[in-house]
């Protein structure tokens, strides 16, 4: 994808990495709540709760690389995420 909107997969990844404040690969609920503040995103409690139950799909406490990217995709910004090494099916 040539959309200047697009953000690419290294770029994603970083901001992930950039979130998951202890390296261990995973967002948990207090490093979710950080990113929120970081966004500019001021939430209670219950909906931060609401919000990261939302975006961890397999309920395991935490947010991986692949919820991450669905869910920036989805809320944060509404772009195609650009996958170079990606073929279509």
């Amino acid at each position: 994808m040539t959309n200047s909107a697009a953000i690419r997969r290294d770029e994603l990844e970083a901001t992930f990495q950039r979130f998951d404040a202890n390296g261990d690969g995973r967002i948990d609920f207090a490093e979710f709540v950080a990113m929120l503040r970081a966004l500019g995103k001021s939430l209670s409690s219950d909906d931060a709760a609401s919000g990261f139950g939302a975006i961890d799909a397999d309920a395991d406490g935490s947010v991986d690389l692949a919820e991450f990217v669905l869910w920036w995709q989805e809320t944060v910004e509404v772009v195609d995420v650009d996958y170079p090494d990606d073929k279509e099916s």
